[in-house]
C-alpha cells in the first residue's frame, strides 16, 4: 500500500506542475522489452506505450518533463518440457502505469538528451502459451522503479520523436514467490522505447 501511495503522490505532482508555465502533450510508441536474468534465455517482446506529458522550461536549454504512461512490456521464453516434445513458447505480458520524471538538455536546435527516474505500478501480468492463458499477477511485485535515458528531437513547433532505454532497478517477482515462478534469482525489466508525440 505504501508503494501505491508513493506512486499516487508523484502522479499528483505531475498535475500540480501542470498549473505552472508549461506545454502539454501526448505520445505513443513501440516497446522492445525483456528482463535481465542470466539463468534464462529470454527473448524480446514487442509492446506499446501511450500517455500524456507536461513540459516546463528552465532557461533556454533545460526542460523538465513529467509523464503518466501506460506501458505494455514483458518477455518471451522457449521451454523444452520433455525431449520428445517440441519447444513451447511462453509470452509474459506485463502492463504498467508509469510515471517518468525527465530532465532534458537541448544540445542544438531541436536535439536533446534526456534522463531521469521512473516509477511503475503493475496493472496486469498474463502468461500465454500455445493453448493457454493465465493471470500471474500474484507472482509479481506491484511496484517497479528505475532510470530512463534517451534522445529526443523536436520538429518545431509541435511534433517530436524520442528513443529511450529504461533500466529497471526493482525486482519484478515477489521474493517469497520465486519458487512458484520457477526462478532461482530475481529479474529486472529492461525496455527500449521509440515514440512520437505532439505538444499542444
Amino acid at each position: 500500500m505504501k508503494k501505491e501511495l508513493i506512486f499516487l503522490l508523484f502522479s499528483f505532482l505531475f498535475f500540480q506542475l501542470s498549473y505552472a508555465q508549461f506545454t502539454f502533450g501526448v505520445k505513443a510508441g513501440v516497446n522492445l522489452s525483456n528482463v535481465d536474468l542470466p539463468e534464462i534465455n529470454s527473448n524480446n517482446r514487442t509492446g506499446f506505450q501511450v500517455g500524456v506529458l507536461a513540459e516546463i522550461p528552465f532557461g533556454k536549454r533545460i526542460y523538465f518533463s513529467s509523464e503518466v504512461l501506460y506501458s505494455s512490456q514483458g518477455f518471451k521464453l522457449v521451454e523444452n518440457i520433455q525431449e520428445t516434445e517440441s519447444p513451447k513458447e511462453l509470452i509474459t505480458e506485463l502492463g504498467y502505469l508509469q510515471a517518468p520524471f525527465i530532465l532534458k538538455y537541448r544540445i542544438i536546435e531541436g536535439l536533446n538528451i534526456q534522463a531521469g527516474p521512473q516509477m511503475g505500478l503493475l496493472i496486469s501480468a498474463i502468461t500465454r502459451g500455445p493453448d493457454s492463458k493465465q493471470d500471474d499477477k500474484y507472482l509479481y511485485s506491484d511496484f517497479d522503479y528505475g532510470m530512463t535515458f534517451g534522445l529526443g528531437y523536436k520538429f518545431y513547433p509541435s511534433l517530436f520523436v524520442q528513443a529511450r532505454y529504461n533500466m529497471g532497478f526493482g525486482t519484478i517477482y515477489e521474493k517469497d514467490k520465486l519458487q512458484k515462478a520457477g526462478r532461482e534469482n530475481n529479474a529486472r525489466n529492461k525496455v527500449i522505447h521509440f515514440s512520437v508525440g505532439y505538444m499542444f
